[in-house]
């Protein structure tokens, strides 16, 4: 009780001195319930001309009812341009997510803006709206957004997808989606989706842990077909249900990505990717980079100067 009265009156009585500055509201690791996170939701409502919002509140007790409560206030928020969202390790369903995207959706003049809400009870739902309110943030140029282990499925993840593919500035992604449920259909719409982002430069692509196969792994073809100006990739699809014929796609679909400095590919079959006639003749049609290269198989923990892979893949 005495930690809520605190974070009311901290809130409530310095909202007009952080108008137009960076609010750093750092609470995690406590036992903060849907109460606590009421109240805090009220005071940032208060807080209308926020232009920087830094905003943690992970590992508490949350549920629906204060994250309702949280976006509520959130959703008063429209003049934000960057904003840090973490809601980490609570305890979070479809409703509360729910209204957590409608806030993000009201919040259209965002540039910048991490996401994080893993390990909460989300399903397709939730995901689904909060998809709906990211297709809102056009102007969107940096995004890392979260929202790993929860109980998303293909409908959640196809909004989600279509959602990435109306911020079309985006030149930096970090995407994690990871222990969901997501299988094939659910992929190839991320996929559709990520297509559109074509000034990407660096992308970090996390998809490990669902039930995706070769058709939904096959969609990254697309993607990296259109963004010819990454200069760093990193992606995760390991511990899916994908074959030899989605690694291939995926290794073929590299050619279109001249650009690339820095590789960093996990998956259940690092050393077919590594060794496949696709990777090889990437090598063998661009030569050498004039800047040093380097594929990074996590997975194995292995790291190979792009001259130690053309030699591994000789053998």
């Amino acid at each position: 009780m005495e930690l809520l009265l605190l974070v009311q009156h901290l809130v409530t009585a310095n909202c007009q001195l952080i108008l137009y500055f960076t609010f750093n509201f750092i609470i995690q690791y406590n036992q903060i319930g849907n109460d606590g996170a009421s109240t805090i939701g009220t005071a940032l409502g208060n807080c209308k001309l926020l232009t920087n919002l830094i905003f943690y509140i992970d590992a508490n007790q949350i549920g629906d009812n204060g994250a309702q409560n949280i976006g509520l206030g959130l959703s008063k928020c429209t003049q934000l341009r960057n904003l840090e969202l973490a809601l980490v390790q609570n305890q979070i369903g479809n409703d509360g997510a729910s209204t957590i995207g409608t806030a993000l959706g009201n919040c259209k003049l965002l540039t910048n803006l991490i996401f994080y809400i893993d390990a909460n009870q989300i399903g397709d739902n939730g995901a689904q709206n909060i998809g709906l309110g990211l297709s809102k943030c056009t102007q969107l140029t940096n995004l890392d957004f979260r929202i790993q282990q929860n109980q998303i499925g293909n409908d959640g993840a196809s909004t989600i997808g279509t959602a990435l593919g109306n911020c079309k500035l985006l030149t930096n992604l970090k995407f994690y989606i990871g222990s969901n449920q997501i299988g094939d259909s659910g992929a190839q719409n991320i996929g559709l989706g990520l297509s559109k982002c074509i000034q990407l430069t660096n992308l970090e692509f996390s998809i490990d842990n669902n039930q995706i196969g070769d058709d939904g792994a096959s969609t990254i073809d697309t993607v990296l077909g259109n963004c010819k100006f990454l200069t760093n990739l990193k992606f995760n699809f390991h511990g899916n249900e994908i074959g030899d014929k989605g690694v291939q796609n995926i290794a073929l679909s590299l050619s279109n990505c001249t650009q690339l400095k820095n590789l960093a590919f996990s998956s259940d079959n690092d050393e077919k990717f590594l060794k496949s006639r696709e990777i090889i003749n990437y090598f063998k049609i661009f030569g050498l980079p004039q800047q040093p290269f380097w594929l990074s198989l996590s997975r194995n923990r292995v790291v190979f100067a792009y001259y130690n892979v053309k030699i591994a893949q000789n053998k």
